[in-house]
Parts: structure tokens; C-alpha cells; sequence
């Protein structure tokens, strides 16, 4: 895995608004203050993120996955986006790709690579 913009987020499962259902609710890069407020709900992970080659990687160490949130967004062969997410753009330009860049609503497959669970969302 060749990663050059690879950068620590904090991301809210589900979808918008109410981060319900299934796909990426809030994505933002991570912070002291954050961490602490994210790891109070099930549904809000610590992740990585970077892009290369038209395509967003999402990286996630299952020791950081609460087992709820495991079971329900990571167990199956893909990972569901209900809806199109517009990646945050000090997001984007922290990982390298275009301000206004949209994952599109689908399933995308979800891999183990180095002991990680990553997904590929191709653009």
C-alpha cells in the first residue's frame, strides 16, 4: 500500500443528518479536543484517510472499533454509503484531492491489508 497524504480523522458512522443508517455521517481531521467527544458515541471512529490514484483510502485499526460499530458497518463483504458524502474541504486538502470531492452513495469492498481494515472509495 503506496500512502503519501495519509492523515488521522475522526469519523461519525451513518449518514446524514441524524448519523443513522449506514455510510459517513461527519469526517474531520482529528484533534485532542475531538477524540475525547467522538469516543463517547458507539458510532464514531478514529481512522485514516489519504488519496491516491482517484481514489479516497480509509484505513481502520479494528482495536479502535468499538464491537458495535464493528459488527455493524464492517463485517460484511462491502461497506454501504446510503448517500453521496462530500469529503470536508480541509479534509480533502489535507489528503491531496479536489476541494469538492464526492464519494458516491454504493458499496465499496472492504480488505485486510497489514493487519488494517481499508476501503477504497474509487472517484
Amino acid at each position: 500500500m503506496f500512502l503519501l497524504n495519509i492523515i488521522s480523522i475522526l469519523l461519525t458512522l451513518g449518514n446524514q443528518p441524524e448519523c443513522d443508517g449506514f455510510g459517513m455521517c461527519i469526517v474531520e481531521k482529528q484533534a485532542e479536543t475531538s477524540i475525547e467527544n467522538c469516543l463517547k458515541y458507539d458510532n464514531c471512529i478514529q481512522a485514516e484517510m489519504d488519496y491516491v490514484s482517484n481514489e479516497i483510502v480509509l484505513i481502520v485499526s479494528q482495536s479502535k472499533i468499538k464491537d458495535k460499530a464493528f459488527i455493524k458497518y464492517f463485517t460484511k463483504e462491502n461497506f454501504e454509503i446510503d448517500q453521496n458524502f462530500a469529503i470536508p474541504a480541509d479534509v480533502a486538502i489535507s489528503i491531496g484531492c479536489q476541494e469538492n470531492t464526492i464519494i458516491p452513495k454504493g458499496n465499496y469492498p472492504i480488505n485486510e491489508e497489514n493487519g488494517k481494515i481499508v476501503v477504497r472509495f474509487k472517484l
